[in-house]
């Protein structure tokens, strides 16, 4: 399924990610993002959306699972 994501550094609002991606069979997308940000992750598909903010410090997740289209 393609979605469009869009990735936003939290600090200087730099977008990273800007572009339609297509999901694995699973419904993941892979994004890389830099170490040590905050950013904001926006997912848009078919009218609905899901908007998460994510960090990439040495503690934090790396995959996130719990993100869904409202």
């Amino acid at each position: 399924t393609k979605v469009h994501v869009t990735v936003q550094r939290a600090d200087t609002g730099e977008t990273l990610v800007d572009q339609d991606l297509t999901t694995f069979d699973n419904g993941f997308v892979g994004v890389w993002l830099p170490r040590d940000i905050d950013a904001s992750v926006r997912i848009t598909h078919d009218g609905r959306t899901a908007t998460r903010t994510v960090r990439t410090g040495a503690q934090d997740a790396t995959c996130l699972t719990t993100v869904k289209l409202a």
